[in-house]
């Protein structure tokens, strides 16, 4: 008898327990799945170190109720995911250090290559005008009007004219990178230092975010009026060795879900956001993939090749009209100043 008494005012304590709000979220079913209620869905987690119900008035002041869960690792798995986004940073600026000063380099480079351009574009200039010369003289004997219709004909689209463009149009170049090659370096390190801010910037934020974390816990929280039952909030609230709480959000239908289909660890890398990659307590994270290079122009820097020859042919049609022939040789000479392989 005394046993039962015994056991009967224990089952009233316990019952009596939590608050009649958190009673009334506890039995709720949860709109996820409509074979759990919340009490079983969060109950008895394997991946939390303690966790409680608790009331507590909102920014409203409205009742609302929360339930905690500490996470087993939190910290652990933040400061492995730190770790692997500040190496992540330094891989991704690096590859963008290594492209500016490459572009840095051409750009001083580029006045040099464009001079062994004039040259060249020059002694095909004579060249030409040397054949057109002598098929002149050859001509000139038995035809004389024909070797000026020629001569005017030549004048406008024929080989010299073509090579004597080229030349005009890449001495402009070479006179332009001179005037120009003070402020283009300039502006290359200005860019440059922007990439270096960046960096700073964004080790900052992960330093802020995940910088001396020494819990983690997931929170659930609803607003109740009277039988009514409303979540108002989940996600991850991090202690830091300061004092300081940082409160991350997640999303509510999809947590939910995540949890109530994998309530071990692979639940709490999701509530964390821990990539794949990410090895408890491995600090020298795996090397990243590495990001994409700033695209370059291998001879016009802060152009692509294709858009280089493109400006060309386009220069070349406004000069000589939009339906002026261009051979292949021309082609070709503007896609070797472009970096481009020949047609």
């Amino acid at each position: 008898m005394q046993f039962r008494l015994v056991a009967l005012i224990t089952s009233v304590l316990l019952t009596g327990c939590d608050s009649s709000e958190v009673s009334i979220v506890k039995k709720m079913t949860v709109p996820q799945d409509q074979t759990h209620t919340y009490e079983t869905a969060l109950s008895n987690r394997a991946t939390c170190e303690t966790s409680e119900w608790r009331t507590f008035k909102d920014n409203a002041n409205r009742e609302a109720v929360e339930y905690l869960c500490v996470l087993k690792n939190g910290a652990e798995l933040l400061a492995a995911k730190r770790a692997w986004q500040i190496k992540e940073i330094r891989s991704e600026f690096q590859n963008y250090y290594q492209a500016m000063d490459q572009r840095i380099e051409e750009a001083k480079q580029h006045p040099a290559f464009l001079e062994k351009r004039v040259v060249e574009l020059q002694e095909k200039l004579a060249q030409a005008q040397a054949q057109e010369a002598q098929a002149d003289k050859e001509n000139g004997d038995n035809d004389p009007v024909r070797a000026m219709r020629r001569a005017a004909v030549r004048n406008e689209m024929g080989a010299v004219a073509s090579a004597k463009f080229s030349a005009e149009r890449t001495e402009q170049s070479l006179l332009d990178a001179k005037a120009n090659m003070e402020e283009n370096l300039a502006s290359l390190q200005r860019e440059k230092e922007r990439f270096q801010e960046d960096e700073k910037n964004a080790l900052a934020r992960i330093e802020k975010s995940y910088g001396g974390v020494v819990k983690a816990t997931e929170v659930f929280q609803w607003s109740v009026k009277g039988e009514e039952v409303f979540p108002a909030w989940s996600g991850v609230k991090l202690q830091k060795q300061d004092g300081a709480t940082i409160s991350l959000n997640t999303n509510w239908g999809l947590t939910m879900r995540d949890l109530l289909h994998y309530r071990g660890d692979d639940h709490v890398r999701y509530a964390l956001d821990i990539p794949g990659g990410v090895v408890l307590g491995q600090l020298n994270a795996p090397k990243p993939e590495a990001a994409h290079p700033i695209p370059n122009p291998v001879q016009q820097p802060g152009s692509s090749k294709e858009t280089c020859y493109q400006v060309k042919l386009k220069d070349f049609r406004k000069g000589m009209g939009e339906e002026s022939p261009v051979n292949n040789e021309m082609m070709n000479e503007w896609r070797a100043e472009c970096g481009l392989p020949a047609v």
